[in-house]
């Protein structure tokens, strides 16, 4: 049996789709998962100035679960996200792909948690 030397987690997510790959120490791709990002209406839930939307969050926490059980791998050694939009404090802060209604309705910032799980 062979020692786990543990693995990267990447995230692209987009105005189309969620993408991942998890790759070893030395970058070889070892799993990916892609789907249609779920950039609905942000939630009901009050996040720091303005509002979460945490569909995205519990997207990609899902990809993650089901690439690392899928190839076996782990333990996962770091996690890196390429957004549109600015990343501020572990969060997406008003990505243009997301929650763009919610803003011009609210007038209130948008986020999407990354740093924390969501509620």
């Amino acid at each position: 049996m062979r020692k786990r030397a543990g693995c990267f987690a990447a995230f692209d997510v987009g105005g189309t789709k969620t993408a991942l790959l998890l790759a070893d120490r030395d970058g070889r791709p070892l799993a990916g998962r892609r789907e249609p990002t779920r950039a609905g209406p942000p939630g009901a839930e009050t996040y720091r100035d303005g509002h979460a939307v945490l569909e995205v969050s519990r997207q990609m926490i899902g990809l993650l679960r089901d690439a690392l059980e899928a190839s076996g791998e782990g333990p996962l050694l770091g996690v890196g996200v390429a957004a549109a939009g600015p990343l501020d404090a572990g969060d997406m802060r008003n990505p243009p792909n997301v929650g763009a209604a919610a803003r011009r309705t609210s007038g209130r910032p948008v986020y999407v948690p990354l740093a924390a799980p969501p509620p």
